[in-house]
């Protein structure tokens, strides 16, 4: 919708937009399963190289599908601006921004409930 109302895309480029931001949001989905207690850094996904092999790869797949020009054409995949790259990257990660914050938040309350 809102690429629709305010970026003003045809119907094509906001599906394209939407595909993208939910496919960047499923690729950072397993941050989401690190303990609120745990390092953001230093922990068991983060140190996967087999979670990282897969987002490399998967990324590499929608990058390739957006450049390589005939499977671009076969999926009607629209010209991206700058703009738009901006808001899949935006809202592709957010959810793992609001759950980190939501893991950490609570988690500290927790400490503190149990401190007092």
């Amino acid at each position: 919708v809102y690429s629709i109302q305010e970026l003003q895309a045809d119907q094509i480029l906001a599906n394209n937009i939407a595909f993208y931001t939910l496919a960047l949001a499923q690729l950072t989905h397993p941050l989401n399963l690190i303990k609120g207690t745990d390092s953001l850094w230093k922990n068991e996904i983060v140190r996967n190289p087999h979670l990282w092999a897969a987002i490399a790869l998967c990324t590499l797949l929608l990058v390739g599908a957006y450049w390589i020009e005939p499977i671009r054409s076969v999926l009607k995949i629209g010209d991206f601006q700058s703009y738009h790259v901006l808001l899949i990257l935006f809202g592709g990660t957010l959810p793992v921004m609001i759950v980190g914050m939501g893991k950490r938040i609570t988690s500290s309350l927790h400490r503190y409930g149990k401190t007092r």
